[in-house]
């Protein structure tokens, strides 16, 4: 889980903007939840059957904020404002999302971090609920989809 969250925090700080990556790429709070992976697709591939059953959620102090599916050694992570976050209603927010990164953790590959118009749509992760992350992209459709166990957030400090 440590290289995971390694992966993680390098792939999201090469979707921050230059001066904001210098300042301030260290997450605030990272949260993992546990449960199954439905769906993960990027463009034209589709990585659903590689799809780990964790999802990790960071929020950082450049107030970006991320929902990260995990691979074996690689992310695909839906980066946004989070201030520009909405309550749909009393149990559901929306993220807008405007970014998304794959990083493959190939040693020499650069993460492909791609402009994006979408959102995730989440819950309370304490009960079974439906992560919905959604956004269209000049390499295609990309739609990550987990579904939580319920139980509570693993939070971990860098």
């Amino acid at each position: 889980m440590k290289r995971a969250v390694s992966i993680l925090v390098a792939a999201v700080s090469a979707t921050l903007p230059q001066s904001a990556s210098s300042q301030s790429s260290d997450a605030e709070d990272i949260s993992v939840l546990s449960g199954e992976c439905l769906r993960l697709v990027y463009g034209r591939q589709n990585f659903s059957e590689f799809c780990e059953p964790k999802l990790v959620n960071a929020t950082f102090a450049s107030g970006r904020s991320t929902w990260t599916f995990t691979l074996p050694n690689a992310v695909m992570t839906f980066s946004g404002w989070g201030n520009q976050q909405v309550l749909i209603n009393a149990d559901t927010a929306e993220h807008p999302i405007d970014r998304v990164l794959l990083n493959l953790g190939i040693e020499g590959v650069e993460p492909a971090i791609t402009t994006a118009v979408g959102s995730c749509r989440f819950g309370n992760p304490n009960v079974p609920v439906r992560i919905t992350c959604s956004a269209t992209t000049s390499e295609g459709d990309v739609v990550g989809l987990f579904l939580t166990d319920g139980s509570a957030p693993e939070t971990l400090s860098r």
